[in-house]
């Protein structure tokens, strides 16, 4: 069958009152098609949908990757590419998370870069929450153990550690439980943590904001992190529960039992001081 001249109204009309099945079925028929690249991206996020909805996230992926394919703006690429890698966590397949970031850095610039490792290195941290949430703990496990192997600040590995932790203690894995604390005993309470003041650095025309603040008795640690035109876009914050002293230009961590974590009645405060729409990441 042809469908050359099919629109995106008629496709609509013949997914009306079809099972999910049916609708890839028929879908993956007309995207065989010569058709023109808007039709086929509307074919390729309809299908994305479906396989979503049915949790098949790595069928759902190959379709943003297709997407990316044909799309012509880098832009376009980069954020398809980004789609396909998150999906991929969803799927649990890191390996394939991995190669579809490449394929988006290859088409972004030097800060382009570093976006989408902090919007993929955010993806896993959000993937986790949702499995905790469920208490599948094994798939917790995996991405925590996955965000150790990236780029990540010391705070960011320690809260980590601290949470694989718990996680393998209550999973019975006691050979990575106490391989664990031993290094944590062994490297991150024999370090004094410097905690810098309010400073602000400039780096590819985007402005970074560092700021240590003291609020409602907490001592408060906020990177505001800006856009080329100076607007606000995202947010990461943690607090220190310890034995802080306070030097010239910094705080200096003594107490072995530091948490870096943010209380929930600290989390609503933050979130009513700052604008709805701005992304924040709590520790």
């Amino acid at each position: 069958m042809l469908y050359s001249g099919i629109s995106k109204s008629d496709i609509e009309k013949e997914l009306q009152r079809k099972g999910d099945f049916v609708q890839i079925a028929y879908l993956t028929d007309i995207l065989e098609e010569k058709l023109p690249i808007d039709i086929k991206k509307f074919i390729c996020f309809k299908l994305a949908g479906i396989y979503e909805k049915k949790f098949m996230f790595k069928d759902a992926a190959k379709m943003f990757d297709h997407v990316a394919f044909i799309s012509i703006a880098f832009s376009e690429k980069i954020k398809y590419h980004i789609k396909e890698a998150e999906l991929y966590i969803k799927e649990g397949d890191f390996e394939l998370v991995d190669h579809a970031m490449k394929k988006a850095m290859s088409d972004a610039n030097a800060s382009e870069k570093a976006e989408i490792y902090f919007i993929i290195k955010n993806s896993y941290n959000k993937q986790a929450e949702i499995y905790e949430k469920e208490m599948r703990r094994n798939r917790t496990v995996k991405i925590y153990e996955k965000l150790l192997h990236m780029d990540l600040s010391e705070l960011e590995k320690n809260d980590i550690k601290a949470k694989l932790l718990v996680l393998y203690e209550k999973l019975g894995r006691l050979k990575e439980y106490f391989a664990l604390k031993h290094n944590i005993e062994d490297k991150k309470w024999k370090i004094l943590f410097f905690i810098p003041k309010s400073f602000e650095e400039i780096k590819n025309g985007r402005k970074t904001v560092y700021k240590s603040l003291k609020i409602k008795n907490k001592n408060i640690r906020v990177i505001e992190y800006y856009n080329e035109i100076n607007k606000l876009e995202r947010i990461n914050i943690w607090g220190f529960c310890g034995n802080l002293k306070e030097r010239k230009d910094y705080f200096v961590a003594f107490d072995k039992k530091i948490d870096f974590r943010t209380g929930q009645k600290l989390k609503k405060y933050l979130k009513k001081k700052y604008q709805k729409n701005i992304e924040m990441m709590f520790f």
